[in-house]
């Protein structure tokens, strides 16, 4: 592998243009919160005769939705970034980037991995509130977006609409762990490889293999265009009372 130095300086980082943000803009589905609205505990109880479990859980739905909103609103800032910084264009070859190029690349690559952060951050909240919704008897701290958890549901319905959202995501949630808690999906993998035959073992190279920044981007488009589907179909369930 050759070596090539690129020296880059502050001003080397751009944010995104008024039209580069129109650009990511046009491409991002609708995705919405919620809308529950707040209600004082005290006001349940008193005028509305709720129990103490009722008045809570209705209120904490509330700042959970509000806790929603907030990650998508990062999701969304998050995807102009990476939107831009695939847009302005780079070779996946550090080796044949222009100065240009490596910028781009090098911050395509760290905000695609704070997407899937902020991606599943969301999914997670949602998961919460499904808790609180249905009355889930799951300690909040150890709640997981699982099958066990879809089939706690008891709706069938609501279990079709988060099971195709499950299985929608599979590959996002792969990218995911590779970059929260495996090897980096999008650095080439040169690793040395034992492999067994019989009782003989041999030393393999690593090929070098890693997803294309190009796959990585059809996935968060895709994964976004799952979830805007999602919160679609889940919200013809789950309407707060006014």
């Amino acid at each position: 592998m050759g070596k090539k130095n690129i020296i880059i300086k502050a001003d080397d980082f751009k944010y995104p243009s008024i039209k580069e943000r129109e650009i990511a803009q046009k491409d991002y589905p609708q995705i919405d919160f919620f809308g529950f609205e707040y209600k004082s505990e005290i006001e349940a109880i008193l005028n509305e005769k709720m129990t103490l479990e009722e008045a809570s859980r209705n209120a904490n739905l509330y700042w959970w939705d509000i806790c929603l909103r907030n990650r998508l609103g990062k999701l969304h800032d998050t995807y102009t970034y990476v939107s831009t910084n695939y847009n302005r264009g780079f070779s996946d070859d550090y080796l044949k980037c222009s100065q240009y190029e490596f910028v781009n690349r090098l911050l395509f690559d760290y905000y695609a991995e704070i997407f899937y952060y902020y991606f599943f951050s969301t999914r997670d909240i949602i998961a919460q509130i499904l808790r609180l919704h249905f009355c889930l008897d799951i300690d909040e701290n150890k709640l997981y977006f699982n099958y066990n958890f879809i089939k706690k549901i008891n709706n069938p319905d609501i279990e079709d609409v988060l099971m195709i959202f499950f299985k929608a995501i599979n590959v996002a949630s792969d990218y995911r762990n590779g970059f929260a808690h495996r090897f980096t999906v999008n650095q080439p993998d040169y690793r040395s490889v034992i492999i067994k035959n019989n009782d003989k073992k041999y030393l393999a190279a690593g090929s070098g293999k890693f997803i294309p920044s190009e796959k990585i981007f059809e996935n968060i488009n895709n994964s976004l265009n799952s979830l805007s589907s999602f919160m679609i179909e889940l919200k013809k369930y789950i309407k707060p009372s006014r």
